[in-house]
């Protein structure tokens, strides 16, 4: 049986201050002040976004395709301008990399960067569905040191810290354990925008995981569907063609919920990788085997 969780108001924006971070979770966890400060303010920037969202759902004016890529609107756009400007205030030298504007330095960026999807699922957005969300990672060299997704109409609010654990709305998560054979699996999935040859070896995969599994989701927002196995609702997920904010605060959710990751090939995960296997350690190699081999 999934976890249960107090949720927010499906319409309520809860901002996290500091002090707020640090009653709900264990003060005894090996996460620096300056990582709390940072923690607070990208869930306070992340629950901005989500108001931004909120404030458009469905009243959007305008919807663009981008080449192999979805859609985009004027949400997407308006929640990244949100998130970057609150998170240049406190953090004015820190690099922003966000999905639609790219790469956008500070002074000197050398403190670290974020990476930002202002909306995951916007396809899901522009039809009504509330599976759509935001999401936020702070990174220095290659290491993740926090991650937060956001699903403003569910009203969650997920984050993790590097050493920290997982969280859900201020409680501790963690990966499903109960089951220990493929066959017991509860998966998520993605595919790709390009219907090219990518596509096609995608459909083939799922079909041969539909049939080796309880059953398989594709609900359309990678950022989420990692939220969801780090909660221990889906036991495991994967996906291809992805870019490093579709991956970055997910990945780094799962792992501090006790989960196992890997890149599409088999390799350590990287925050270069453009796609990703995960879920609980007791399915994780089937998972994995089962995926490469095909």
């Amino acid at each position: 049986m999934a976890p249960s969780f107090k949720l927010l108001p499906r319409t309520t924006i809860k901002c996290y201050s500091e002090a707020t971070y640090r009653s709900k979770t264990n003060p005894e966890c090996p996460v620096s002040d300056p990582l709390r400060k940072r923690l607070a303010v990208a869930i306070e920037a992340c629950q901005l976004a989500d108001a931004v969202l909120l404030k458009h759902f469905n009243r959007l004016k305008e919807v663009k395709h981008k080449p192999d890529a979805g859609l985009v609107t004027e949400a997407d756009v308006e929640s990244e301008q949100t998130v970057q400007s609150f998170l240049k205030k406190h953090y004015p030298h820190d690099a922003f990399v966000g999905e639609e504007s790219g790469l956008q330095s500070g002074a000197d960026a050398t403190s670290g960067r974020w990476i930002c999807d202002p909306l995951d699922g916007t396809t899901n957005y522009v039809n009504g569905f509330d599976y759509f969300g935001v999401s936020l990672a702070y990174v220095e060299g290659k290491e993740t040191l926090l991650g937060v997704t956001t699903i403003p109409r569910m009203g969650r609010t997920f984050h993790a810290t590097k050493g920290g654990g997982s969280f859900l709305n201020g409680e501790r998560i963690s990966v499903r354990m109960t089951k220990s054979r493929l066959s017991e699996c509860f998966l998520a999935t993605g595919f790709s925008y390009s219907v090219g040859p990518i596509l096609s070896k995608q459909m083939k995969l799922f079909e041969t995981m539909v049939r080796s599994t309880t059953a398989v989701r594709r609900p359309g927002a990678a950022c989420l569907d990692l939220a969801f196995v780090s909660a221990g609702v889906f036991d495991g997920f994967w996906e291809y063609d992805l870019q490093p904010w579709d991956l970055v605060a997910g990945e780094l959710l799962v792992r501090e919920a006790g989960g196992l990751t890997c890149n599409e090939r088999g390799q350590p995960y990287s925050i270069d990788s453009t796609g990703v296997i995960a879920g609980s350690p007791k399915i994780f190699e089937e998972l994995k085997g089962r995926i490469l081999e095909n």
